[in-house]
């Protein structure tokens, strides 16, 4: 829930060895490509649909989106932990188009370019077979150089709350993800953001259907309420963030940050 938008060029290799760097044509597929378990958690090309649908409320603005330049340029780094488990992180390049429709019809644009980074655990006993996914973490999309921060975000329904200060630390896949019942009421609390900022909570209704909903100041937090999917599945949600400049101010470079999350719905 800081992808939106998720980030190099080339392949990097590392396995097992301290500092030491494979050349291209020995970087194993088997550990870049979608892990069996959920051949869409580990994509940023999934990231992108969730980042790029069209939010429709805030001042003075009838409606902001993204186009993003796909495919997005990818590498990799890969640590093996142990024999047959690896430590692989995704890296994408993230450009685009931010556009903002506005009240008295007239339409801006500004590029954009962001990092995008996620981390897993990946379990492969045997060459020539794809990897079994065992620990994930939420994507990480970021302005290089950006002042926009996110610091903590709360999310509570009815197992509780779950608290984010880290997006690239790792949980066990899929029981250490979030749980959500099917249709029940969650509340998120966001904190870091300047009481300026447009903060957006973007999530699936069904599918890649998605409907960004704004996220209210408070006295020194973000909050907004939405409700799971209505059927069982493993969806993906975010926290987007743009900078008050990026949106109102037009010679203002781009500032943004948003965290995706994995959850379930049960």
């Amino acid at each position: 829930m800081r992808n939106i938008a998720l980030l190099l060029a080339g392949l990097v290799l590392i396995v097992g060895c301290e500092n030491a760097t494979a050349p291209e044509e020995s970087v194993d597929p088997e550990l870049t490509q979608p892990c069996e378990d959920e051949p869409t958690l580990f994509d940023h090309e999934q990231d992108a649909s969730l980042l790029s649908a069209p939010f429709s409320v805030g001042e003075g603005f009838l409606s902001i989106w993204r186009e993003l330049v796909r495919p997005f340029d990818n590498s990799w780094f890969i640590d093996q932990i142990s024999p047959g488990l690896f430590e692989v992180t995704r890296f994408a390049d993230i450009t685009g188009t931010l556009f903002v429709a506005w009240d008295d019809s007239t339409v801006s644009e500004k590029e954009l370019f962001c990092h995008g980074t996620r981390r897993a655990l990946v379990s492969r006993p045997s060459r020539g077979t794809n990897g079994v996914l065992m620990e994930v973490s939420c994507a990480l999309v970021e302005t290089d150089g950006g002042d926009v921060q996110l610091t903590r975000v709360e999310v509570t329904a009815g197992f509780g709350t779950r608290i984010y200060e880290d997006p690239l630390e790792m949980a066990e896949f899929p029981e250490g993800l979030l749980h959500l019942q099917a249709g029940e009421e969650v509340t998120v609390r966001v904190w870091g953001p300047p009481a300026d900022a447009v903060v957006m909570l973007r999530t699936p209704v069904y599918l890649d259907y998605f409907e960004p909903t704004a996220l209210a100041p408070m006295e020194d937090y973000f909050e907004g309420t939405w409700h799971a999917p209505d059927y069982a599945g493993i969806y993906r949600a975010a926290v987007d963030v743009l900078s008050h400049d990026t949106v109102y101010e037009p010679t203002a470079p781009y500032d943004g940050i948003a965290w995706i999350a994995p959850y379930v719905v049960e």
